[in-house]
């Protein structure tokens, strides 16, 4: 086994497909789809810009992500399908209690949306006691893999690229936290304990 890694000091996790998993292989596959979230519109509703029912009233019928959609009050039904598809992932859970327990810094940094006009209501739906900081794309008005989105969560830690993981289902999001220097960790679909297992290499810790 590699020696740890001493200057990590920090785990940075995305939520759907990493702290939360699909409970759905469909879910997950279009989530994966190079194209299915890459709409203009889309990326509007990701940095806060336009509400998700500002996306339903507004956005192209060409967009991706509404193209799964055959009316407005579908794709509010959908979405809600879509939220509650995601379950908690007991390995990553876990990996995020023995981080904190042995001095790591936590963070989540999702891309999300405000679902109502009102902006009141977020899409993050997990347990965020245990982070240290929490990072939403449409409150910060940057999204991943954009790289400004991964450099504003290391100044909030104020540490170097070298001293945090990122992980993230995503590859696109992974190669855009490369690009910054971070070291990254993308969590296959099913497969969160091969993720864990590359935290206990770079921190010497035993979590599974």
């Amino acid at each position: 086994m590699a020696s740890p890694d001493k200057n990590i000091k920090a785990f940075i996790y995305d939520m759907g497909g990493v702290v939360l998993k699909y409970s759905s292989d469909e879910i997950a596959d279009f989530v994966k789809k190079p194209t299915s979230l890459a709409g203009e519109d889309f990326k509007l509703l990701e940095t806060g810009v336009i509400t998700f029912e500002e996306f339903v009233e507004k956005a192209s019928d060409d967009d991706p992500f509404k193209k799964l959609f055959k009316s407005s009050e579908d794709v509010k039904q959908k979405a809600k399908l879509f939220l509650s598809s995601l379950v908690k992932d007991e390995n990553i859970e876990k990996s995020i209690k023995v981080l904190k327990e042995n001095g790591y810094k936590v963070v989540l940094l999702t891309n999300n949306f405000f679902l109502d006009k009102n902006r009141q209501r977020k899409t993050v739906h997990c347990d965020v006691t245990h982070f240290d900081n929490v990072v939403e794309s449409c409150k910060v008005g940057m999204r991943k893999p954009d790289k400004d989105i991964y450099e504003y969560t290391l100044s909030l830690l104020n540490l170097k690229p070298y001293e945090a993981v990122f992980l993230d289902d995503l590859e696109p999001n992974c190669n855009g936290a490369k690009s910054v220097g971070l070291k990254t960790i993308q969590v296959e679909t099913n497969k969160s304990e091969d993720a864990v297992r590359e935290i206990e290499q770079l921190t010497g810790l035993s979590i599974l």
